[in-house]
């Protein structure tokens, strides 16, 4: 009977150890599955345009209608038609995607890479300043880049003055 008052604490105490073992084991799985879980669920990240080419003569984006433009950035798609690019009109505020009313036309994508596209400009544009930006399918959609669209360069800019002086002359006695 001895042994038997002894055991039975050893059973349980052997029984709530394996018990408290296989809860650890349960919430380790458990936490490593959700992990993988919001691992699979995360969204790609948003298009990212870092340059447009060709560069015009003042040394920003000039497109010509109909010839080849090119998006160097980061996460475009590999896929082709996963891929679009769009020019909108330029605004104070612009929204992206832009409401209809500022839609100005769509370039025709003809290669794509992740860091990469490469397409031409549309024929029917006027000569005129615009917002360039691009959506990948499931990712979202890149911030405006703002290019010049026409066959002639564009206009020089006006020059915007920050500060006025007055000159004080010094007359020599």
């Amino acid at each position: 009977m001895n042994n038997t008052k002894k055991s039975i604490p050893n059973i349980i105490r052997t029984f709530v150890l394996c018990g408290l073992a296989l809860g650890w084991l349960l919430v380790v799985a458990h936490s490593q599955e959700s992990g993988k879980r919001g691992a699979k669920t995360n969204e790609p990240a948003a298009p990212e345009i870092l340059s447009v080419r060709p560069i015009g003569m003042n040394g920003e984006p000039h497109l010509q209608p109909g010839k080849q433009v090119i998006l160097l950035g980061r996460n475009f798609s590999p896929v082709l038609i996963k891929n679009r690019v769009s020019l909108r009109i330029v605004t104070d505020n612009p929204q992206t995607p832009p409401p209809f009313c500022e839609y100005a036309g769509e370039i025709h994508l003809t290669s794509a890479s992740p860091e990469r596209l490469e397409g031409a400009a549309p024929l029917s544009i006027k000569n005129d300043y615009y917002l360039i930006w691009a959506r990948v399918d499931g990712a979202g959609h890149s911030k405006p880049v703002k290019v010049w669209v026409g066959s002639q360069p564009p206009p020089p800019s006006t020059p915007i003055i920050t500060a006025v002086e007055t000159a004080i002359h010094v007359r020599g006695d």
